[in-house]
């Protein structure tokens, strides 16, 4: 006799992504420097698109950048230390299930993600100086997240590159 399956609960993973908001700059320059492709964006001094409900329009006033991060887009071996190693050596604290859905932890995300942000920290910091803002946003589901502590290194991390983290909880 063949043993049942239970059915697998859906696991969702968390949702990181960046965004950068700056009076002028070109959201293709962020992306040419980050190697990363925005999910939004718009440059100061376009015009905004007008929305019927509302009827607004008019122009930008700001440059924007939002993109989602994963582990997956960021695996360069041009790193000082590779994010795949750094993603090998984070992926082996968390369950086998998770990996397998490639589930990471809310710290090894957010350590990934600011491990591969640190070596543009140069850059980051210009915006900044230029009256700009850079931010990491986490949008958790609120059933599937277990509790978690953002960690020492990580706070430093964030207060070094000058970074935000926003909290979303999904339900």
């Amino acid at each position: 006799m063949k043993a049942r399956q239970l059915p697998q609960a859906k696991i969702m993973p968390n949702q990181l992504s960046l965004r950068i908001r700056h009076p002028s700059m070109d959201p293709q320059t962020i992306s040419a420097t980050l190697r990363l492709e925005p999910e939004h964006c718009f440059k100061a001094g376009e015009a905004r698109t007008t929305h019927v409900a509302d009827g607004r329009s008019g122009f930008h006033t700001q440059s924007y950048w939002l993109a989602p991060v994963s582990p997956d887009l960021w695996t360069s071996a041009d790193e000082p230390l590779s994010s795949g190693a750094l993603a090998a050596r984070l992926a082996a604290r968390t369950s086998r299930a998770a990996r397998a859905v490639r589930l990471w932890s809310v710290d090894s995300l957010l350590a990934l993600c600011l491990h591969r942000l640190s070596v543009h920290q140069g850059f980051l910091q210009q915006i900044q100086t230029e009256g700009g803002d850079v931010s990491l946003l986490l949008s958790l589901d609120r059933e599937t997240t277990p509790d978690f502590t953002v960690p020492l290194a990580v706070s430093r991390l964030l207060v070094q590159l000058g970074m935000v983290l926003e909290f979303s909880f999904d339900n």
